[in-house]
């Protein structure tokens, strides 16, 4: 299977925001993201272009099985401010960002690219508290995030979420997020193309030693029951971590995690 070509490809529409300048650096960014052997080379060739061509030096680049998931993926690929973030934001703070908040997106008739500014009316508590403790604490002040999702938001088979970060408040202004639109658009068929060559899961995030004894346990077939017995612990501890590993690999079920993990893991980049 090979991606559909890019270097003819349109860009834009009348009365779009972005000029000639744009475009060319655009189809730049598109010809590095092209003909990649793997799904590590393309999120690693999307963060570095992004940065030499398009100036956006603060990037994450999340995947996982779905997009409720996302920030299961324990080592996405950074830059810039963002690899020192990322520990505390995927051990803590990712679950109340709400660029990662599956609520927001779903309401969007077809995915696209979203920035803070524009949730800003629509915020809970909890949103704003990651925010004010996380990233305004880490000199963070704008926010994009560029979802692909080539099955939609609520389906399984890969997703990702491309995260463009800066200092200044109102960095990403519409320009930047018809920059994003157009990134959208393509970098969606490029992702599509290497998830389709993923055999096995596509993200194998760091599991605790019990959570992987749980995970191989439930691989081999074995009941909660079964393990409990294995691993000399009580049936309600067993589903505890078996919880835990569920929303860490975006698995629905366990037989879902055992065709996952029973495949064996991969190095996801």
């Amino acid at each position: 299977m090979s991606a559909e070509p890019l270097a003819s490809a349109s860009f834009g529409h009348p009365g779009s925001l972005l000029d000639g300048s744009d475009l060319r650096r655009i189809l730049d960014f598109l010809g590095d993201c092209e003909g990649l052997r793997n799904l590590v080379d393309f999120r690693q060739a999307v963060t570095e272009s992004l940065a030499r061509r398009l100036g956006y030096r603060t990037t994450t680049f999340f995947v996982a099985p779905t997009f409720a998931g996302l920030t299961a993926d324990q080592a996405p690929v950074t830059t810039g401010r963002a690899t020192r973030m990322v520990p505390s934001y995927v051990e803590e703070f990712h679950r109340n960002d709400p660029l990662v908040d599956v609520n927001f997106w779903v309401r969007q008739s077809r995915p696209r690219p979203m920035s803070l500014d524009e949730l800003t009316g629509a915020m809970g508590p909890s949103h704003r508290r990651y925010l004010e403790t996380f990233l305004f604490r880490n000199r963070i002040h704008a926010k994009v995030v560029i979802p692909l999702v080539p099955g939609g938001m609520t389906a399984a088979g890969g997703c990702a979420g491309i995260g463009l970060l800066a200092e200044e408040p109102g960095a990403f202004g519409p320009r930047d997020l018809a920059i994003a639109r157009e990134l959208h658009r393509h970098l969606t068929n490029l992702f599509r193309h290497h998830t389709a060559e993923v055999t096995g899961p596509l993200i194998m995030p760091t599991l605790s030693p019990r959570q992987r004894d749980v995970a191989e346990l439930v691989a081999q077939g074995k009941s909660n029951k079964e393990i409990a017995q294995v691993l000399y612990v009580g049936v309600d501890t067993v589903k505890k971590h078996l919880t835990q590993v569920l929303r860490l690999t975006g698995c629905s079920n366990r037989t879902e995690l055992a065709i996952k993990y029973g495949a064996g893991p991969r190095v996801s980049g």
